[in-house]
């Protein structure tokens, strides 16, 4: 897989994210999936907000979850960084709810 390709399925990344429950105080979970411009899934992916400390790697099917304490999730919007060995890093922002 090239560069330029590896960039582009990280970007295309889907981080959703879902609050355990309604309450501002409560952990939130990230979850994605990174996959190829093929959709092919990428494994070994490390995935997380560097500011927060906090982040996963991805399983056999390109998938990752990952939980922020709800205190400091409170609404900011964060950076999601994904780095694979031999390929550029990429940056999505997502917003913590």
């Amino acid at each position: 897989m090239s560069r330029k390709t590896f960039v582009r399925a990280v970007v295309a990344c889907v981080g959703l994210l879902w609050p355990m429950l309604a309450s501002g105080q409560q952990p939130v979970t990230v979850t994605g999936r990174v996959v190829s411009d093929a959709n092919a899934p990428i494994r070994g992916v490390s995935v997380f907000i560097q500011d927060l400390n906090t982040g996963g790697v991805t399983r056999e099917d390109g998938s990752y979850t990952f939980t922020v304490p709800g205190a400091r999730a409170q609404g900011q919007t964060v950076a999601l960084q994904t780095r694979y060995v031999g390929f550029a890093p990429a940056t999505a922002q997502i917003t913590l709810t």
